[in-house]
This record gives structure tokens, sequence and C-alpha cells, in this order.
């Protein structure tokens, strides 16, 4: 990849705009303009989600996911430019201690919660049923 800071593109909203199908998909993310077209298949969130974003400012989309470290770092690959009259802002690189203080609650959230509940139930119930079979073949066999 080429160093960013000396060769920069510049795309108006115009041209951006044109990269809107799946063949040719361009999408803005921070002031900065990605070719994510070889991302589509690959996508974990469906190829829905880019098609919705083609060709426009996606950056409120990209921002409300949340991605992973992982999923920022990638879109470097898909760099093609900068976008015309915007203060391009690197994409925010998270390390491992801000991303687990950032998604990690104080306290449990209720789903989490209600997830752990869930797995007691998942062993507990098959136990007792498995001891109560054996009790119950014990006792009919005496």
């Amino acid at each position: 990849m080429a160093d960013q800071a000396t060769e920069r593109k510049v795309y108006t909203k115009e041209e951006v705009a044109k990269h809107n199908t799946p063949e040719d998909l361009w999408m803005v993310v921070q002031g900065r303009v990605y070719n994510v077209t070889p991302f589509l298949e690959e996508h974990p969130g469906g190829d829905g989600v880019l098609l919705d974003n083609a060709g426009v400012d996606s950056t409120e989309a990209f921002d409300d996911v949340g991605h992973s470290a992982d999923a920022t770092e990638l879109m470097h690959t898909y760099y093609v430019g900068d976008l015309a009259g915007a203060d391009p802002a690197p994409l925010a690189k998270k390390t491992a201690a801000t991303s687990t203080a950032a998604s990690t609650p104080a306290t449990p959230a209720p789903a989490a919660a209600a997830a752990q509940a869930n797995i007691w139930r998942q062993i507990a119930i098959p136990l007792v049923i498995i001891a109560i079979g054996l009790a119950t073949r014990y006792y009919l066999l005496e």
C-alpha cells in the first residue's frame, strides 16, 4: 500500500456516488473513501449492509455498529483516497485495553445475566432428569 501521507487521491461525493453496485462498491467512513467491493461477500453483517451504504458517507452506520479493532484495521486494506472537502480522520485504532474496558460493563447486562441463567438451566435440568432416572431404576430394581 502506498504511503497515505504522500499519495492521497481526492474524490468528490459525486464520484463516490457512482460506485454503488455490487460489482463496484465504494463508501465513505470518517472522510476516507474505501473500495469495499472485494469484501462484499465476506462481510459478517451480510452484503445488504454494504449495499445500503454504497456510494455515500457511511460514517454513522459504521460507528453505530461498534466494529472490532480487527474490522477497523481491515478497513485500511480498502482505502482508495479521501473525500473532497472532508477533514479525513484516521479510523480509530483500538488497543486491547480500550476495547476491553469499553466493551466490559461494570455490572453484568441483563442479557448476559439471562445467558448465564440459561446455561445453568441447560446443565441442571439434564442432571436432575438423569438423577431421577437413576433413582427410579435403583428403587424399582430392589
